[in-house]
């Protein structure tokens, strides 16, 4: 099984307010990416929130509940950095048996499900096993990123705001990176500037 860390505990430190409830083409920005890991092939999705709690930003129309493929996980340390999110992840998924998590950033609202059932098809038919496979742009490992349960020891000694790009540094010649041509794809949000790009971009989509 495979478990997607939807990541969506940030603190929005450079936004006023919750970025993820921002709106983009009339629902909340980050219902989008979260969205496309529930139209992918991935098994669980745990949406890991600073909130406790029903996020705002979740739509009205999705009830996650634990045991179904979608739940809320909350993080009350995720103050302390993206690493504390992703070690509570990381710690539900081993509890669930994983084989690998996907990592997933609500604020990177366009990326889509056949991006992430690429990286699901890579995973699983590549022999041997890889310890990770990443989205990339350029030859750049970037998120969504699904790493396998080999690298659960190194994902849980994370510390501060350090995300799985240091990992993936290090063991660069385990992993695969399947490449994607439309920056679009990578689009992120942390700043205003992000935001208001993003809507013009959107427009043009």
């Amino acid at each position: 099984m495979i478990v997607c860390l939807y990541l969506a505990a940030g603190l929005s430190s450079r936004l006023q307010g919750h970025k993820l409830s921002l709106p983009l083409g009339g629902r909340p920005l980050g219902s989008w990416a979260l969205e496309a890991a529930m139209e992918s092939r991935i098994e669980e999705v745990l949406a890991v929130t600073r909130e406790a709690g029903r996020p705002e930003w979740l739509p009205t129309d999705v009830e996650p509940e634990v045991g179904t493929r979608l739940s809320l996980l909350h993080c009350p340390v995720s103050w302390r950095g993206q690493s504390r999110s992703i070690i509570s992840g990381v710690r539900a998924a081993q509890e669930r048996g994983a084989e690998g998590v996907l990592i997933l950033l609500a604020d990177q609202p366009l990326v889509t499900s056949e991006m992430i059932n690429s990286l699901i098809d890579r995973f699983q038919t590549t022999d041997p096993p890889p310890a990770f496979v990443a989205a990339s742009l350029d030859g750049v490992a970037r998120p969504p990123v699904l790493l396998s349960k080999s690298l659960f020891p190194d994902l849980l000694s994370l510390q501060g705001d350090q995300g799985a790009r240091n990992i993936l540094r290090g063991r660069h010649a385990d992993g695969v990176l399947v490449p994607f041509s439309d920056t679009l794809l990578f689009a992120d949000v942390d700043t205003e500037e992000d935001y208001q790009t993003l809507l013009q971009r959107k427009k043009g989509v």
